[in-house]
């Protein structure tokens, strides 16, 4: 009897170790995240979904399989920074200028910007955020000198990824393929920028775009999931040099650069409330980058209709997940300067200017800086 009693139980234990594990599918609409049981970035930089828990043969689980990597990006010069387990941000290495530590919010010392107190930078209020600005097909977010055209990039990663471009998704796949726009602290330096310890552009700028960087970010909405390659920054709105409040291009390098009251969240030392949607005051030109007081993905249009769903009306949405993945080999040829040079005043806008104050040189497929105007040499002064 005993020993039927012993087979019974064996029986029972192959049972159960035979039994194949479930993960639930996502859809759009879904709030999870393409890899339900990830916190991290993706399967390369962070532990597998099974590496949580103990694998079959072992008694305890690996001590290692909880830590995150610190590094990212461009060559490995990134930091990772947990804004929270679902905003997982890969921070650039940058020149401490304006941009990347706004006067009124930080100082440089010794190259790196040294928070006041209270603001603690994109991570000052831990949310996510995302709002629109250009139709990728038309070419409406050609916005920075890149080696290959906004819209190129993103069919690039959705080729790799297995998704389609969020302007050709029919509504039923997981997820899809867009472009974003973030603050400068997430993007890096401008193309712009001056660093200050020299009087000389940067030399390396734009270190956390796709391009240079191989990463993209997995953002979630309330309407859906996206795979955002990152081609243009979103610089806000502040003053500068006696201006009004005004689209921040002109004040990279001012050393007075004054953000405008945020769209979301506090400013500490600035502004102690905001001025966007549900705030106590309405101001419409709010600043959601110059801050860079929280995490923010300004998309191009069809990527943001389809994370925002039905929030879309209201031209902003709160993101459930933000967090980098690995999408493409990173291109070896950053930066794109050598056509449109940077210490000329230009840059490479594919022959098209996206805006007034961004005139296109003639004979070329170079733009003016912001605030430029194309001289008789060829350069922008």
């Amino acid at each position: 009897m005993k020993d039927l009693l012993r087979l019974v139980t064996y029986l029972s234990i192959a049972v159960l170790l035979m039994a194949p594990g479930c993960k639930s599918d996502i859809r759009a609409g879904d709030d999870d995240s393409l890899e339900d049981d990830d916190t991290g970035p993706d399967d390369d930089s962070s532990p597998d979904d099974d590496d949580s828990a103990p694998d079959d043969d072992d008694s305890a689980p690996d001590d290692d399989d909880d830590v995150q990597p610190t590094n990212c990006g461009y060559e490995g010069t990134g930091t990772v920074l947990e804004v929270t387990p679902d905003i997982v941000l890969c921070m650039p290495e940058t020149v401490c200028a304006p941009e990347t530590c706004p006067p009124d919010l930080g100082t440089c010392i010794g190259g790196e910007c040294v928070f006041n107190a209270g603001y603690e930078g994109v991570a000052t209020y831990p949310e996510a955020w995302a709002t629109r600005y250009c139709a990728l097909l038309s070419g409406g977010c050609n916005g920075v000198s890149q080696l290959n055209p906004p819209d190129v990039t993103a069919s690039m990663v959705g080729a790799a990824m297995g998704y389609p471009l969020c302007a050709n998704a029919t509504g039923g796949e997981a997820a899809c393929v867009g472009i974003v726009a973030s603050s400068p602290m997430v993007v890096g330096n401008s193309e712009e920028t001056v660093d200050p310890d020299t009087g000389n552009l940067s030399g390396e700028w734009g270190l956390g775009y796709t391009e240079p960087s191989g990463l993209c970010y997995e953002v979630t909405g309330p309407g859906g999931t996206a795979i955002v390659a990152s081609t243009d920054r979103c610089g806000g709105y502040c003053t500068c040099n006696g201006s009004a409040v005004q689209e921040c291009g002109p004040c990279i390098n001012a050393e007075d650069m004054t953000p405008n009251c945020a769209c979301v969240g506090p400013v500490p030392g600035l502004f102690e409330d905001c001025c966007g949607m549900g705030c106590p005051t309405l101001d419409n030109q709010c600043d959601w980058c110059a801050s860079n007081n929280h995490p923010h993905f300004d998309l191009d249009d069809a990527t943001f209709n389809w994370v925002c769903g039905d929030e879309a009306i209201q031209g902003s949405c709160q993101l459930s997940v933000a967090r980098f993945v690995e999408c493409l080999e990173p291109n070896e040829d950053w930066p794109p300067n050598a056509v449109c040079p940077a210490e000329d005043g230009l840059w490479d806008c594919g022959g098209v200017s996206p805006a007034p104050e961004q005139p296109l040189v003639p004979g070329t497929d170079c733009c003016c800086f912001w605030g430029l105007t194309p001289q008789q040499d060829g350069t922008c002064a």
